[in-house]
């Protein structure tokens, strides 16, 4: 009976997180080049290793010229699925960031993946049933660019890049 009133508090308390999460919203002004290829998107972040991966193979950059876009840093403090993440990022009127997007936000804000690691959502690869998504990480006292590997779970301390606005030119 215990058990049972302790995980209704839990459920409780994550959606109220889950409908009050604009307090960890913090907004990024970036703009993104398309004119440059995927490998120049990622030195420009200047990371110590980028995975071999993330490439013009299994990611491809779609859009043309220069875009501003504001992006918006979204936590959830549970471990959570791809797929919640997206639901409730969209609930809240944003979408999930594009890869162009991640590189854009690494080069322009380097210190803020020392914070959390950041994941990208708007794009994945997919390899039958395995889902591979970008995400900035930091550790060992380096910026990474990593891949998660197969799986798409996502820790407490993970942290959803997405896009708030983007401004026509």
């Amino acid at each position: 009976m215990r058990s049972n009133f302790f995980a209704y508090c839990c459920l409780a308390v994550a959606i109220l997180f889950a409908t009050n999460i604009s307090a960890e919203r913090n907004k990024f002004p970036v703009e993104i080049d398309y004119s440059r290829t995927l490998a120049q998107m990622i030195a420009a972040g200047k990371y110590y290793a980028a995975n071999v991966s993330i490439d013009d193979r299994f990611f491809h950059i779609q859009g043309e010229g220069k875009k501003k876009v504001v992006l918006e840093i979204v936590r959830f403090h549970w471990a959570i699925s791809g797929d919640e993440a997206r639901s409730l990022i969209q609930k809240r009127g944003l979408q999930p960031a594009r890869l162009e997007h991640l590189l854009a936000f690494g080069a322009a804000y380097p210190l803020e993946q020392k914070k959390y690691s950041i994941v990208a959502l708007g794009t994945v690869w997919k390899s039958g049933k395995d889902k591979f998504t970008a995400f900035l990480y930091y550790g060992v006292k380096l910026r990474w660019l990593r891949l998660n590997w197969g799986v798409d779970e996502w820790e407490a301390d993970f942290a959803f890049l997405a896009i708030g606005r983007e401004e026509q030119n």
